[in-house]
């Protein structure tokens, strides 16, 4: 049988995610080929390209998304409105990073069907996903994800800010809030993708609960999630080193992009 070609891949965005991802597919630490990136800043983009062994194309995401197979998002947010149709009007398959954005595209989903691509969500800054994922089989009573931030991580969110909350001067550990996690979602943009990435992971019907707790001295992102059905319950912690580039973001998050790309290209899935 004749070998596949392999899998093409562009980046959207060369902050801290974005250079772990291209960073791990230049050391060939996937088995596929980093064919261009792209980012609203071109200079930035350039001077990290050359610095990968094999420096990969500096293009317009037009242009990257003719090129390569599967396009993964890095750059927040605020791309996913023109990004997202653009990939699945060009048939591609794409992975997002900024998952808050997906809550309530059911158009995209349904489009992306139409044209049989697929949008990849890695797990991010969680596990338990796989056992999640299962319970839904069944039926899931509800799901609680409470997260423990340090104030640097929360600083400038759009939340804190429109709240006016003093999070320097905090003496003890403060919930700032509780609430859905269509609402976590909106409210923080740029931290809430665990929040989404469970929401994601459940059937629609089931109320999904977000509390975030502002940390002072927090060094970690801490998130503990709880689910409960008709298979019993599952509780899972997990204690997240933040990127040094960006405390908002973990980086089992970057990592488990890694996962989701490696997985794609390997004969031996494991796992649900």
């Amino acid at each position: 049988m004749r070998a596949q070609s392999k899998l093409k891949i562009g980046i959207l965005g060369v902050g801290a995610v974005g250079q772990i991802i291209a960073t791990a597919l230049d050391q060939r630490r996937i088995d596929a080929e980093l064919v261009a990136v792209s980012d609203l800043n071109h200079e930035r983009a350039t001077e990290f390209a050359s610095t990968l062994r094999l420096p990969p194309r500096v293009i317009p995401l037009h242009e990257m998304i003719q090129r390569a197979d599967l396009v993964v998002e890095a750059a927040g947010q605020a791309v996913l409105e023109d990004f997202v149709p653009r990939a699945i009007a060009g048939e591609r398959d794409i992975l997002v990073m900024s998952v808050g954005g997906l809550l309530g595209r059911e158009d995209w989903f349904c489009e992306a069907a139409k044209r049989g691509c697929r949008i990849y969500v890695p797990s991010g800054a969680i596990a338990g996903l796989d056992g999640v994922k299962s319970a839904s089989m069944g039926r899931v009573k509800c799901a609680v994800l409470t997260s423990r931030k340090p104030v640097a991580a929360l600083a400038g969110t759009k939340y804190v800010i429109d709240q006016s909350l003093d999070l320097e001067n905090l003496k003890e550990e403060t919930l700032i809030f509780e609430g859905t996690a269509e609402e976590a979602a909106r409210v923080f943009p740029t931290t809430s993708n665990v929040a989404a990435t469970l929401r994601l992971s459940v059937e629609r019907t089931v109320p999904v609960t977000v509390r975030v707790i502002a940390v002072p001295n927090g060094a970690t992102n801490v998130h503990q999630i709880r689910v409960e059905g008709e298979f019993g319950s599952l509780s899972v912690e997990v204690d997240n080193v933040p990127l040094k580039l960006n405390p908002q973001t973990s980086q089992l998050a970057a990592y488990s992009a890694l996962a989701t790309l490696s997985n794609l290209t390997r004969s031996l899935r494991v796992g649900t």
